[in-house]
């Protein structure tokens, strides 16, 4: 399954906004801009923590936040913001990522100073 979201405005919830966030079993990518585009990926195996937030005003427009806490030293945060959905892509992503995790046999091991995680493969 794959999702493609567009990030929508608290006003009217519409999609105006120019970030498009792409979702499928293995990464997540997040592509910004018009004329200058940025594009961030993250593996599934690489997300630690997945977290739904929504607020009043999202709640009354059917929009929601995800964030994906992982592994990755350059952005150890994915904000997938006011995205309909929220809640179905979050559970997504936590089932994939787990499952990613278990077929990539990946065990993430925290060092001693509870700082830096590292992965272990089996």
């Amino acid at each position: 399954m794959t999702y493609k979201e567009r990030e929508c405005s608290l006003f009217l919830g519409l999609p105006v906004s120019l970030t498009v966030h792409m979702i499928d079993e293995h990464e997540i990518t997040t592509r910004r801009g018009l004329f200058r585009q940025t594009e961030d990926s993250a593996y599934m195996y690489s997300i630690q923590e997945v977290r739904l937030e929504v607020s009043f005003l999202e709640r009354i427009l059917g929009l929601g936040t995800v964030k994906c806490k992982g592994y990755d030293i350059t952005d150890p945060v994915m904000v997938l913001r006011h995205i309909h959905k929220a809640a179905e892509i979050k559970n997504f992503i936590l089932a994939c990522s787990e499952k990613d995790k278990k077929d990539k046999k990946i065990i993430p091991v925290m060092s001693i100073d509870g700082k830096k995680p590292s992965y272990s493969i089996r």
